[in-house]
């Protein structure tokens, strides 16, 4: 599937008009992953198992139940604008509030509908990430981002798929709303309006607190599209409008549940967000397997010794190599070479894994540099809710991160393809030089001129 994807941007024909197969293919792949995630509150939301469950299994829902009986009229709500959310805790969230109130009167109890809104909102959110996206990477990176960011499956950049986490319950439909709402802003800045694009954001930021760093994505955006020369709009423009939008919002709440709910000391907010926005390799050296990473570097520099020293020296330095790296890993963890061996070959999956993101991060820099400088920037801005001390933010308020992941996916695909035929002419060069002279590729002379020699 992703060689498929890889090739469209190329102009291979394999379809002819892959704008819009692109955006079918995004919105009804996030529609099956999210029914998946919703399929047992939508088989059995109204039965009496899932109440049990929504009352008692889930501390978060329950404390929306609640607040949601304490609101029984429209002018009930109004106090969660001057206050904490319908979910008690002191979080500025009215805009979420609203919808689950609006849910409360249509469907009562009955949460498989809950469930569907959380589908159409996940469809919803798909687009936003493909209209957001596609300025930027056209349509097939703005898709290979979304199959990335929802997708059901680990990826190398990931430990699990982030998106996968808001989809998971429909209590999460406030980090889909944000998702539109701070994508609808990056589409509207890089389509040149970035003034416009404060619209949504600030939207945003009434529904989730975390809907606060799409303001800082905007100017990051907009500065990057300068850089680029793809725009001609001024940066501190930009930047002023930005902090205007901010301000008000973020004194408003401050005003409604001052600094907000604490949970926990956050002691580690470093490690956990370095090890988000690192992927597999910074949590395989977190969980003290520097090996496993030493091993996959070792792979790297032996294929480069083999370029230029030739095959013989680079077997050589895989052997040291490889045994210096099990030696001290042995003494180590004090254990004989083969139990560190045996070890090595049980977590192979994990050394897969580094290898291939050691892969893809090499192709995506030295080929598709543009898309790295992207998707730094939404991993970077997706890992700013782990930096809020006191507060224990859990993965589905990271979602933005998942899409820059995604994109990292993308410029590995574009780097692929950018070095695919590089390395076979060199490939070919080399067979070229290694052939004798007056030798056919076939191993049969070819024929001699008439007239040489006459």
């Amino acid at each position: 599937m992703w060689l498929v994807l890889g090739l469209l941007p190329f102009g291979t024909p394999l379809l002819r008009r892959r704008r819009a197969v692109a955006w079918c293919a995004a919105l009804a792949a996030v529609a099956l992953v999210a029914v998946l995630y919703q399929a047992s509150t939508l088989a059995a939301g109204d039965t009496p198992t899932a109440q049990r469950q929504f009352r008692e299994g889930d501390w978060d829902t329950a404390l929306i139940l609640g607040g949601l009986e304490g609101a029984p009229h429209f002018a009930d709500t109004l106090k969660w604008w001057s206050g904490p959310w319908v979910g008690q805790v002191p979080f500025w969230r009215p805009g979420v509030s609203l919808l689950y109130w609006v849910e409360w009167k249509l469907f009562g109890r009955d949460f498989r509908f809950w469930a569907l809104v959380s589908v159409l909102l996940a469809v919803a959110l798909a687009a936003a990430v493909m209209w957001g996206l596609e300025p930027l990477l056209g349509a097939d990176g703005a898709l290979t981002a979304v199959l990335v960011a929802f997708s059901v499956v680990v990826t190398p950049w990931m430990r699990v798929p982030l998106l996968g986490t808001v989809l998971l319950a429909w209590k999460h439909q406030a980090d889909e709303l944000v998702g539109i709402g701070v994508m609808l802003g990056l589409g509207f800045t890089a389509r040149g309006k970035p003034v416009v694009g404060l619209i949504p954001v600030a939207l945003a930021c009434v529904v989730k607190e975390n809907g606060f760093f799409g303001f800082a994505l905007l100017p990051v955006v907009a500065g990057w599209l300068l850089w680029r020369r793809e725009a001609n709009h001024r940066l501190w423009r930009v930047a002023a409008w930005t902090l205007g939008s901010a301000l008000p919002l973020l004194v408003w709440r401050y005003l409604a549940v001052g600094v907000g709910f604490h949970m926990g000391t956050n002691d580690f907010w470093w490690r956990r967000a370095v090890g988000y926005m690192g992927g597999h390799v910074v949590n395989v050296l977190f969980q003290d397997q520097w090996h496993i990473v030493a091993l996959a570097a070792l792979g790297g520099l032996v294929i480069w010794l083999a370029s230029r020293r030739g095959v013989r020296q680079s077997l050589l330095a895989l052997a040291v190599g490889a045994f210096a790296v099990l030696v001290l890993r042995a003494l180590q963890i004090q254990e004989g070479l083969g139990v560190v061996s045996a070890t090595f070959l049980a977590e192979f999956d994990r050394f897969a894994c580094v290898v291939w993101w050691l892969i893809g991060a090499y192709l995506a820099v030295h080929y598709s540099r543009r898309e790295v400088e992207l998707r730094l920037a939404l991993l970077v801005i997706g890992a700013l809710p782990t930096f809020i001390a006191g507060t224990q933010t859990q993965e589905n308020s990271r979602w933005l991160g998942a899409i820059g992941h995604g994109v990292l996916v993308w410029a590995a695909i574009r780097g692929l393809w950018e070095f695919t035929p590089v390395a076979l002419r060199e490939a070919k060069r080399a067979l070229s030089l290694a052939r004798p002279q007056g030798e056919s590729p076939h191993g049969v002379e070819p024929p001699q001129d008439a007239n040489a020699g006459g």
